[in-house]
């Protein structure tokens, strides 16, 4: 049988493994605006340890974004989670594609603000980071392909049409 210390501290691990675990960048950030927590993935997309980035500026955890501190102001400011996608550019040919989210997270118990109670301010906001460079390329692929397709169908259409005439005119033709 475990101790409450210990199941608190396997809690954790597992909590911990979980969290360096996703595929997508996630860090929490204070009023502050200082990093409480970030997993190893967007520790990396910001090219520093995680060791490095807990504590430090919350700019530093997505130091080449354009929208990410506005999202986690607007998500203090309205209490509310915000989303955004922001292109950068990585060299002259190519760029990267980053959706943004901002979560909320209060200091409220939830069972106190379900009865009834006044939810305090948020005191943190939770910020999700996903690379869909990947997904809009396959997207834009596929919308080529339906275009191509659809010229396609265009082309036998109009081929048909075309045909149909010259199989008569080529009859008449033969019978003169």
């Amino acid at each position: 049988m475990l101790s409450g210390r210990q199941t608190i501290l396997q809690s954790r691990n597992t909590l911990l493994a979980l969290f360096d675990g996703i595929l997508e960048g996630i860090y929490i950030v204070d009023q502050d605006s200082t990093i409480l927590a970030i997993n190893r993935t967007q520790a990396s997309w910001a090219g520093r340890e995680v060791r490095e980035l807990i504590g430090s500026s919350a700019e530093s955890a997505f130091p080449n974004s354009e929208y990410a501190m506005a999202l986690v102001k607007e998500t203090f400011r309205t209490c509310a989670p915000v989303s955004h996608t922001e292109r950068q550019r990585t060299d002259d040919t190519r760029s990267t594609e980053w959706a943004i989210q901002t979560y909320p997270v209060s200091a409220s118990d939830p069972d106190e603000v379900a009865n009834g109670d006044e939810p305090s301010p948020v005191d943190r906001v939770v910020v999700v980071v996903r690379d869909v460079t990947e997904q809009r390329m396959l997207e834009a692929s596929l919308s080529r392909s339906e275009k191509l397709a659809s010229v396609g169908r265009l082309a036998a259409g109009i081929a048909h049409e075309i045909n149909n005439p010259m199989t008569v005119i080529s009859a008449n033709a033969q019978i003169l």
